[in-house]
């Protein structure tokens, strides 16, 4: 069933061209890194012409673009396209080992696959896997964290708290908002170390990303570039001064996720999801980590500094949802297992004697 799926998603990126970020975001840097033998010249990160390429965004995506190229030996912009649906076949392959590593059945994987194939802002529009925009890919390297978290979470696997350091730390350097899924993913297994009283593995988990993080703020406040004023300071006199665009935010959040022509019955179905994970100990943090991101992005735009906020926030909050969804993807399906589960058991109960 893969199969057809991954073709879907390479015929569409034939079929379309690269949306905006995709070009003018990432592929542009990707091509100057390629026309100077694998490197982006300094001065481009200050240049004060180009601020629309977004100079102090994370590099990975540009960079991997700029490794094919040079593979291919040009700047090809329709070949480059096809790299995208190898994320996809990715979310594929962490989908069904993130069902099967909860102890699923066969069917539960086939209800993903079919669940975030309807989705269908994940194949066709800004920020889904045929667009060329980072956010596809900074979901499947959210899902292949968040896998190695529950196998932490649940059996104590010490290889998993090192992959979940080291995928958790890739998450930033794909996009700024992969510093948002690194803190959510950070805070629930320092829970568990915690609980676990393993503070000695603190470490390998907090300090790749947090290299990555200081290392990448060292450089960007090294070469200065331009930046529009898309954000107020984040403190709590702006939090206060905004808490009034509560009434706007959350609504807008509940709207769009209803909003079929984009998730189909997705977020419905999460909801649900879960409520009837976050009874369960070994599978609450898989609730946790669809509901946290949600809220961390919805308050982001208390700090927008874009005169219409709530244009900012529907601009801009679909892409954030797509983030998180191969994660809700796996809630929904291990929800929905657990559930058949306590039906079976309960109709599989003896009769009390009278």
């Amino acid at each position: 069933m893969a199969l057809p799926m991954i073709g879907l998603v390479v015929w569409l990126s034939r079929l379309r061209t690269l949306g905006w970020d995709g070009l003018f975001n990432w592929e542009i840097k990707a091509r100057i890194a390629f026309l100077n033998g694998g490197v982006i010249p300094l001065d481009f990160f200050s240049d004060p012409t180009r601020p629309w390429t977004l100079q102090g965004y994370p590099l990975l995506l540009p960079l991997t673009e700029a490794w094919f190229y040079g593979w291919m030996g040009s700047a090809d912009q329709e070949m480059i396209k096809l790299l995208f649906p190898l994320f996809y076949a990715a979310a594929l392959g962490l989908i069904a080992v993130g069902v099967a590593r909860t102890g699923c059945a066969v069917w539960q994987t086939v209800f993903a696959f079919l669940l975030i194939a309807a989705t269908p802002l994940t194949l066709v529009g800004d920020g889904s896997a045929s667009s060329g925009y980072a956010d596809f890919p900074l979901a499947v390297f959210y899902l292949a964290a968040v896998v190695y978290l529950i196998e932490y979470w649940i059996e104590d696997a010490e290889r998993s708290l090192r992959l979940l350091g080291c995928l958790a730390a890739i998450m930033c350097w794909v996009k700024q908002e992969g510093a948002v899924l690194w803190l959510c993913l950070i805070a629930l297994a320092v829970v568990k170390i915690v609980q676990r009283r393993q503070a000695r593995r603190l470490p390998e988990l907090i300090l790749p990303g947090l290299t990555l993080l200081i290392g990448w703020s060292v450089f960007v406040g090294f070469v200065e570039p331009p930046t529009g004023d898309n954000f107020l300071p984040i403190t709590p006199q702006t939090l206060w001064n905004n808490l009034n665009r509560a009434t706007t935010i959350f609504p807008s959040a509940i709207s769009e996720m209803l909003n079929w022509k984009h998730w189909g019955v997705l977020w419905p179905m999460a909801a649900v999801s879960i409520a009837l994970l976050a009874g369960d100990r070994r599978l609450a943090a898989l609730a946790a980590l669809v509901i946290a991101p949600i809220a961390l992005y919805c308050g982001i735009y208390f700090f927008s500094a874009w005169p219409g906020f709530a244009t900012h926030m529907s601009s801009s909050f679909p892409r954030l949802l797509i983030h998180i969804t191969p994660v809700a993807v796996v809630a929904v399906v291990v929800a929905a297992g657990h559930l058949c589960e306590r039906i079976r058991a309960r109709f599989d109960r003896p009769p009390a004697r009278a």
